[in-house]
């Protein structure tokens, strides 16, 4: 186990590297020393790159307990993880330039951490070149500030290499750019260097509040009905449109429920949500629904509209798997998001398997995962156990200062820790998580303290 100093940062891991760390972060205080020959230069990488393969918490868990089985089934998934981190594909930026409305502007690489940022400069535009050694080439997603601001198809390869340009859009002020380009499997990514660029200090005003709620209880297909989706995802809309009303300047609510709820629908209130919402906005997403973890590990989000359930790729083909949803909430602009994923009755996916979706979006996870049973039932008759705690948080039971301000941190921490102890006291099993993506650990106000809700 390490500690950071800060005393908030920790990560904790089995020898062969599966490892558990803090709700804000510790994946990067560790890494894997990759010698070579004796007349070349060994290679390092933190635990991040291989997050997808190497972020088990049960297992370590298990490990302390005393059992191996967890870990052994994992490593035994996971193969040689020296050799894939070896094989994974290389990505350097070759040139870039500053998009204003004049032209595209170069600037020195060698130089970037100087480089100024014009009043007028909308994006910066990246020429990348990609080799593949061994793995594939699949998806690049590109980094702003910490968050995920798109995630692009991989180019097509000639003789294992291939360029492509990227257009990353820009955060006033000051801009911390970075991309990965993952394996074609989507296991492990490559880094490129980080790229500062910084523009003129503005003084920044308090954006609007945009709030996507989706719960679902009645599906196309009949055996998967739920009870409280709807419940759920309306008390959540109604609590946090009144914790912000007087802390936004407007809250912005678009509330989804059964028939609302296809996946054509989901992804086009998306598609709106990335024209409408801006850097200054905040942005909170909530789904109450059945979520699926696939045999390969990728995390499916049931719609409304899913009606063949004979076979898992018959779901896997009318879900949102992980890949568009990311893809989705990349596409949102605001530089201050939660993602709260209430997944049900979904014994195979536990709460650490969502924080994938935290970590490739850059983006707070406060989640939750329940046992079949508790999926079918209410903590009080009116929500589930997650929403509670949500509720619960606002009404004041998340810390919070004399000013009565709700924060993020406050917020995701306060649930991550009540939903089991909630979930106890109604004899079940349910588990939640709190994962801070961002290396930079920076809260953000969510709402004022609100009265209990009926």
């Amino acid at each position: 186990m390490f500690t950071a100093a800060d005393a908030r940062r920790w990560v904790l891991f089995l020898p062969q590297g599966l490892f558990d760390d803090a709700p804000v972060g510790g994946n990067d205080l560790v890494g894997i020393q990759l010698n070579r020959g004796h007349d070349q230069q060994p290679e390092w990488t933190s635990f991040s790159p291989a997050y997808r393969a190497l972020y088990a918490p049960e297992a370590v868990r298990a490990a302390l307990a005393g059992d191996p089985r967890h870990a052994q089934a994992r490593l035994h998934d996971i193969g040689d993880l020296r050799q894939r981190l070896t094989r994974q594909p290389n990505v350097t930026v070759a040139t870039a330039c500053i998009v204003t409305p004049a032209g595209c502007d170069a600037i020195d690489l060698r130089e970037h951490s100087t480089a100024p940022l014009a009043s007028d400069a909308t994006a910066l535009r990246l020429q990348l070149r990609l080799t593949d050694r061994g793995l594939g080439v699949g998806n690049i997603d590109v980094f702003v500030n910490g968050r995920n601001v798109g995630r692009s198809p991989p180019p097509a390869m000639q003789n294992g290499a291939a360029e492509t340009t990227v257009t990353v859009p820009l955060d006033p002020e000051q801009d911390t750019v970075q991309l990965r380009a993952y394996d074609q499997g989507g296991d492990v990514f490559a880094e490129t260097a980080a790229l500062s660029l910084r523009g003129a200090a503005t003084p920044r005003s308090m954006g609007r509040l945009f709030v996507l709620a989706i719960g679902i209880d009645h599906f196309a297909a009949p055996g998967l009905t739920l009870n409280y989706g709807v419940a759920d995802a309306t008390a959540f809309a109604d609590t946090v449109k009144r914790a912000g009303a007087s802390l936004f300047p407007s809250v912005e609510v678009t509330l989804l429920t059964n028939a609302q709820a296809t996946k054509a629908r989901v992804l086009a209130v998306f598609d709106r949500l990335a024209q409408e919402v801006r850097p200054e906005d905040t942005f909170l997403f909530y789904v109450a629904s059945h979520g699926v973890r696939m045999s390969d590990g990728r995390f499916l989000l049931i719609p409304q509209d899913i009606s063949d359930v004979s076979s898992w790729d018959a779901v896997a083909q009318q879900a949102i798997d992980e890949t568009l949803l990311v893809n989705a909430l990349s596409r949102v602009r605001a530089r201050d998001s939660l993602l709260f994923l209430d997944t049900r009755h979904s014994g195979a996916v536990t709460a650490d398997a969502l924080a994938n979706v935290g970590h490739e979006t850059g983006r707070y996870l406060p989640a939750a995962s329940s046992s079949v049973q508790e999926a079918l039932d209410s903590y009080d008759n009116h929500n589930g156990v997650f929403v509670y705690a949500v509720r619960e948080g606002f009404e004041g039971r998340a810390p919070h200062a004399s000013d009565n301000l709700i924060t993020a941190l406050s917020l995701g921490e306060y649930v991550s820790e009540r939903v089991g102890v909630l979930a106890r006291r109604r004899g079940h099993d349910q588990d939640a998580v709190f994962k801070a993506a961002q290396s930079e650990l920076r809260s953000f106000p969510l709402g004022m303290v609100v009265s209990a809700g009926p």
